[in-house]
């Protein structure tokens, strides 16, 4: 169970979720299922304004969207979290054609796909990055999968990073806090920043305020909220 704890401790700390906020906790057996199996059966497209997000094994038909296909293995963008849909509606707002893109943590890479696919192979400055490298072998696989032309790196956004015309960091509040400075230096347009709860809300203003950043939207969709900072 001390385990299990620690477990829990961690997945709720990488969401911003302060773990004394558990009241109870229990355990039971349950019986042995093939969740793959299971998750696969009842996962169904999500749709955007401009995108109709899909499991690589149902292949959709439609001809007034553009199509992502989504094989997520174990990373992160399903288009099913409130914070990737809050992306890709400041993506499909803000994004244009000419601009350069860095996705920073990108998981399954499906924002840097709905970008690439918004550029229509007109930009060949779409990149991702990620520290996780399953994450990393995941989003090149499904940008295969896409058709699309996107460089991803292991690895973050540096100092020694170039400059982007749209960064977005779908990432949580504790990692995207102390990337901060550089990802402001690093964007000559707009900043997406997700991963954040609406309880955090007066964090992420106190530290754009720090930095005098006061040109800014805020949408929420439930209990999350991304912040995109204009120029």
């Amino acid at each position: 169970k001390k385990q299990l704890i620690n477990h829990l401790e961690k997945a709720l700390q990488a969401y911003g979720i302060d773990f004394q906020s558990i009241r109870n906790i229990r355990k039971r057996k349950i019986v042995e299922r093939d969740w793959l199996a299971s998750w696969k059966r009842h996962w169904k497209p999500v749709e955007t304004e401009k995108f109709v997000i899909s499991p690589s094994w149902k292949k959709i038909n439609r001809k007034d969207k553009q199509t992502i296909y989504i094989n997520p293995a174990m990373a992160f963008g399903t288009g099913t979290h409130e914070t990737t849909r809050l992306c890709l509606q400041a993506i499909e707002k803000f994004f244009k054609p000419s601009m350069t893109f860095l996705d920073v943590g990108t998981g399954t890479g499906i924002l840097a796909i709905a970008s690439a696919k918004l550029a229509n192979g007109n930009n060949k400055k779409i990149i991702a990055c990620d520290i996780d490298e399953e994450s990393v072998h995941q989003a090149r696989r499904n940008a295969l999968l896409n058709n699309v032309n996107i460089e991803i790196f292991h690895g973050s956004i540096t100092e020694e990073s170039p400059k982007y015309d749209f960064i977005c960091a779908n990432l949580t509040l504790e990692v995207i806090l102390p990337l901060l400075p550089v990802l402001i230096e690093k964007t000559n347009q707009i900043l997406v920043l997700s991963g954040i709860m609406k309880d955090q809300k007066e964090k992420i203003r106190q530290a754009l305020f720090k930095y005098q950043l006061t040109n800014y939207e805020i949408e929420a969709l439930n209990e999350w909220i991304a912040v995109i900072v204009l120029p």
